[in-house]
């Protein structure tokens, strides 16, 4: 959680793509939507908000982008609500994915966004 949503993902050390097992994965995608639900978008100055903005406007219509085109290739995970009052700024909503594989993936995304690989 920390990894893939601090700093609203933009960071270069963010977690991208989360390799599961198949034994686990239904029980560790049901523990991050969990903890999803209690994510508080926001204000990054206070203290209670997990999730900030991403960097600018631009970042945040390449991850709208992004998030129509992962999503008519994957599965959805969970995606948090994103508070009316932050619509107007350059906030994005994170958001977990399942993907079949990593071709689908033709870029790096710089945001809030995990991708969910499963594995045999």
């Amino acid at each position: 959680m920390q990894s893939a949503f601090n700093s609203a993902g933009q960071r270069c050390s963010a977690l991208r793509v989360l390799f599961l097992q198949e034994e686990v994965a239904d029980r560790i995608t049901h523990l991050l939507a969990g903890h999803m639900a209690e994510l508080v978008i926001g204000d990054p100055a206070r203290m209670d908000t997990d999730v900030g903005p991403v960097i600018d406007f631009a970042a945040r219509d390449t991850l709208l982008e992004h998030r129509q085109r992962i999503l008519s290739l994957g599965k959805l995970v969970y995606e948090c609500a994103l508070p009316d009052a932050l619509e107007e700024g350059s906030f994005f909503a994170p958001l977990v994915i399942e993907i079949p594989d990593l071709s689908v993936l033709n870029k790096e995304v710089f945001g809030p966004v995990l991708h969910v690989i499963r594995y045999r």
